[in-house]
């Protein structure tokens, strides 16, 4: 997926830009997960930054519980 900007020049997604990575991770043998990314926090009010802490707070507790019980 590519997205634009206003000025209409491609900006490639976090998947394509983090691809790299992932290649060298699988290759190293370990588990590759999404990233986990929130964009414009400098224009989010704390109730959102908080919900998005919450969220990530989660996932890396979903992570703790099964890779290390």
């Amino acid at each position: 997926m590519v997205k634009t900007t206003l000025l209409s020049a491609p900006i490639p997604d976090l998947d394509v830009l983090s691809q790299p990575l992932q290649a060298t991770a699988l290759y190293c043998g370990l588990k590759w997960l999404p990233p986990f990314a929130m964009h414009c926090t400098f224009i989010c009010d704390d109730d959102t930054l908080q919900a998005q802490a919450r969220q990530y707070k989660q996932r890396l507790l979903a992570w703790q519980e099964v890779n290390h019980g």
